[in-house]
């Protein structure tokens, strides 16, 4: 049975639906190609389509209130949506402690990460995906090359310092990709050539980092995490 924020957003041609919490956010300014229609409760910041879920935090916003996001999610995950998004502003100027954190939540969450430069970057990245909402993939994607996954992989796990790129080639021949890594024991880690006990111990952290403890009210703040 589908929610009415479902309901809501199926029903809405090229319609993007905006949490109130969301008013004040930058990037709201850079969205002109649909139309913005307004909800005051729904577990997430936005819906991009009827089976699609966004949610939005910066990482200045985060950097304040670390309990923020992982309340977000909690939240989220009751609702089932085919497709659940963490949209992260990268806002900071030494970011890769932040993204390294907040990849590993959307990893044990089952959110898929996208981050933008800037609100302008934002605000076009969920207006082409309402968009694009029932388009063919070939349509929205670039060029496929064979090892357009290596980047993404490397990119994440050197996150971790001082985890190497001789490092994720090692750990992609013995282990496999993030979620065969992410499964992998400490013991497993550490049998990798090249992987010795301080890069396991931090890799092994990041990607198994417990929720933090959750605040009582948490609630609506405007702009859903530093928008404004």
């Amino acid at each position: 049975m589908r929610s009415r924020f479902q309901v809501a957003a199926a029903q809405s041609r090229l319609a993007l639906v905006v949490a109130a919490r969301q008013r004040g956010n930058r990037l709201l300014r850079h969205i002109s190609h649909v139309t913005l229609e307004w909800v005051d409760e729904m577990p997430a910041d936005y819906l991009l389509g009827a089976q699609t879920a966004a949610l939005y935090i910066s990482l200045r916003y985060h950097a304040l209130h670390g309990a923020y996001i992982y309340d977000r999610v909690n939240s989220l995950a009751a609702h089932h949506y085919r497709q659940k998004l963490l949209l992260v502003e990268v806002d900071v100027p030494t970011p890769a402690a932040a993204l390294t954190e907040l990849a590993g939540l959307a990893l044990r969450s089952g959110l898929t990460l996208l981050t933008a430069s800037h609100p302008r970057e934002a605000g076009r990245l969920l207006e082409t995906l309402r968009v694009y909402e029932h388009k063919r993939p070939d349509s929205i994607e670039g060029p496929r090359t064979a090892d357009g996954y290596a980047p993404a992989l490397t990119a994440f796990l050197t996150a971790v310092r001082p985890v190497n790129k001789a490092d994720v080639v090692a750990l992609a021949r013995n282990v496999g990709g993030v979620a065969a890594i992410a499964a992998a024991s400490a013991a497993e880690l550490r049998a990798v050539p090249g992987m010795g006990g301080r890069k396991v111990d931090r890799l092994y952290r990041a990607l198994h980092a417990p929720f933090p403890p959750q605040p009582g009210g948490g609630g609506g703040v405007v702009g859903g995490g530093g928008g404004s």
